[in-house]
């Protein structure tokens, strides 16, 4: 089988970039699993807020929501983010994101649910998105665009041949001029198979959990954040998740009942809001570059491996925009004329850096600069 471009991984990141070239070049993409974005986009985080990340992944984020409020916009609905804690960690965090100390912290903590805390910080400019719909639209916009997604296909050989690759999936052998590397969590054990300098991304592990609730709460309480813990509606019940998450492997692990039971505790401590019985839980894997940044990029010696891979937390929240960027980036190295592409940069932002700045930041660890771009600032992420 021959393709132009052949994605390794069928989650949102590998579906979003299919839909963007599908309708300029061929497309082929292969899955390990069974079923398209089973494991890890499936239990995506889904709020998106342009505001409390390092300046690039707020950029990339702002062009995300541009986009999904076009033909995505089903995906994704506005909820009030709440940020609460002590009073100079609060500050710390508002003057690190650009959010606003909220005047009225009582206020605000009582319409999230929350039990008294000293300061608040709020933001209005966030969505939450549901992943399963986002995830659908991509899908669709890359089968009617005549991409082929292959199932139970697991990469165990690649080669550099000619000017392209020849990869191993399952049972086909693929011609590739552009090879992507958008295998998540497995992404540098990929880049091991093709015999490519690993970006030493890890693993993170994220346990989340809904319990059911004994008595209902306003569908549109803001979700709140406090102590490494997020709090939102989630249908009839209240999901509660973990934050930071802790270094891991790639693979699915079930959560474990300890880390459930923290969970349900600290839901108990940090809000007024009834908790019945455990609805479902689940643990999902975000896997971060080396840095804390997405990488995104041809390989600097690897010719034709293209590098995309490293979002963390936030994989729904960037998928769009990257996408869009990864996109232009390859049709522009195979003489593709790609035409009019969406407008993504948020309207009336002076301060948005441009598409070359931000792909700058985001290169594979081996062509980045020895010092950070100081125009991007690469910050730890503070959630």
């Amino acid at each position: 089988m021959d393709t132009d471009v052949l994605i390794i991984g069928s989650g949102i990141t590998g579906l979003s970039l299919a839909a963007a070239l599908a309708p300029h070049t061929e497309v082929v993409i292969v899955e390990a699993e069974p079923a398209v974005a089973y494991r890890q986009s499936a239990r995506a985080a889904r709020q998106l807020e342009p505001t409390i990340d390092p300046p690039v992944l707020r950029a990339l984020q702002r062009r995300s929501a541009a986009l999904i409020a076009g033909p995505a916009g089903e995906a994704a609905r506005p909820r009030r983010r709440v940020f609460a804690g002590a009073d100079q960690q609060v500050r710390d965090l508002a003057a690190a994101g650009g959010l606003t100390v909220a005047e009225d912290a009582a206020g605000v903590l009582r319409q999230a649910g929350a039990r008294d805390t000293t300061v608040a910080a709020a933001t209005d400019e966030a969505l939450e998105i549901d992943a399963g719909v986002l995830q659908d639209r991509y899908r669709d916009l890359a089968l009617d665009a005549g991409t082929e997604i292959i199932p139970v296909a697991d990469v165990h050989t690649a080669a550099r041949t000619g000017d392209g690759w020849v990869i191993g999936a399952g049972q086909e052998g693929i011609t590739a001029r552009t090879v992507v590397n958008a295998a998540g969590a497995w992404a540098d054990p990929i880049a091991v198979v093709a015999a490519v300098e690993i970006q030493g991304l890890q693993p993170h592990r994220h346990t989340a959990a809904v319990f059911a609730l004994d008595a209902p709460i306003d569908p549109d309480t803001p979700l709140f954040v406090r102590d490494g813990v997020m709090i939102r509606p989630d249908g009839d019940g209240l999901l509660v998740a973990s934050v930071a998450g802790s270094p891991g492997n790639a693979g699915f692990v079930p959560p474990s009942p300890a880390a459930v039971e923290n969970l349900r505790r600290a839901a108990a401590t940090l809000t007024g809001h009834p908790l019945g019985d455990l609805d479902r839980a689940w643990t999902a894997v975000r896997t971060r570059g080396r840095d804390g940044l997405p990488v995104v990029g041809y390989d600097g010696e690897a010719d034709g491996f293209f590098w995309l891979a490293g979002q963390g937390d936030g994989v729904v929240h960037t998928a769009p925009a990257l996408a869009d960027l990864a996109a232009g980036m390859i049709l522009e190295r195979q003489g593709t004329e790609r035409g009019e592409t969406a407008d993504a940069t948020a309207a009336g932002r002076d301060d948005e850096p441009s598409a070359e700045a931000i792909l700058a930041a985001l290169s594979p660890v081996r062509r980045m600069p020895t010092r950070p771009s100081a125009d991007l600032g690469r910050t730890p992420a503070v959630h």
